[in-house]
């Protein structure tokens, strides 16, 4: 009772913050609940599944790219869904034959469900998922130990080799993950034309103070897939450098992309005060706007304040 309450709660977050449309493309993600359904059956056969069995470096990625499946009966997911069909049978057959294999298995399965199965979410593929799922298949690896080990020794040199080769894996893992700038690099070796993955980097470089880096890193993410925060963010490292006009363009480019989003305030706000800076007219419109979209954000007010301090007539005192 308590594994299930664990996944209804689990459940019930997912739709609280994601309620798209039931049948139709959510206008968030842009796929709906049955091309995400198609979709994740791959993941976890082709990805995941692959993982628990050889989690080498060369498969694994901070992020990673996917084809989203529209149709059923295409071959990867008519392929992933008999696979996971005949694996739920296998389940259910075998809970009075080896309930500890069933049992792990289903809990496997079941942890996925959550994450990996018909609501759509802006990642397609996360490696973190199976962390927690991973945990039940660890109950029939120690019950195969004990129970064919002592059958057939000649299989511990087989399952030394195997050990000793996920060891070198997890090895040249580490040394991926000795840092931010490692992470994303290695991920982009993997999946060059990964557009978050090139703001991502970008992003590490701008905080680093390599602006050109920086730049190289948007462009590339622009060029692949435009997004509004990575022409955001060009135009912030224009701004700095006081190239006010150049940046202005990106901002207007950002607003392009998103013009009214969750995030799109921050575009207005950063035009409002580059307009600021060259004293145009705009800038009371551009920050308005964005303090109409986010009430709560306070920097546009404080440029409208300094717009209006230069409409006060000045009083000359004798």
């Amino acid at each position: 009772s308590l594994f299930l309450t664990f996944i209804l709660y689990q459940l019930t977050l997912l739709f609280l913050g994601n309620v798209p449309a039931l049948f139709g493309a959510s206008e968030k993600y842009r796929w709906g609940i049955i091309e995400n359904l198609f979709t994740q059956s791959t993941v976890i056969v082709q990805h995941y599944f692959k993982l628990v069995l050889f989690p080498f470096p060369q498969w694994m990625s901070l992020q990673h790219e996917h084809i989203i499946y529209t149709r059923w009966w295409t071959e990867p997911p008519l392929l992933s869904i008999l696979i996971l069909i005949a694996l739920i049978i296998l389940i259910s057959i075998g809970f009075k034959r080896s309930p500890v294999l069933s049992f792990s298995l289903l809990w496997y399965l079941v942890i996925l469900i959550p994450s990996s199965s018909f609501l759509p979410l802006p990642d397609i593929v996360m490696e973190y998922r199976n962390y927690l799922a991973i945990i039940g298949l660890l109950l029939p690896i120690g019950w195969l130990f004990t129970r064919y080990i002592p059958k057939y020794p000649s299989s511990v040199l087989i399952i030394l080799c195997y050990f000793s080769l996920c060891m070198l894996g997890t090895y040249q893992r580490n040394d991926a993950l000795k840092d931010g700038f490692s992470v994303f690099k290695d991920s982009l070796t993997k999946y060059p034309l990964h557009p978050r993955l090139h703001i991502s980097l970008a992003t590490l470089y701008d905080a680093n103070g390599e602006t050109s880096s920086a730049l190289y890193h948007y462009r590339m993410a622009n060029s692949i897939k435009p997004v509004a925060d990575a022409y955001n963010n060009i135009g912030n490292i224009y701004a700095l450098k006081q190239e006010y006009l150049i940046a202005i363009d990106y901002y207007q480019k950002a607003l392009k992309q998103e013009l009214t989003g969750s995030e799109s305030y921050k575009f207005w706000q950063n035009l409002g005060f580059a307009y600021l800076k060259i004293k145009d007219k705009k800038a009371e419109q551009a920050l308005s706007k964005s303090f109409q979209l986010n009430p709560y954000n306070m920097k546009p007010l404080y440029g409208l304040i300094e717009l209006y301090k230069t409409r006060i007539p000045k009083v000359i005192l004798f």
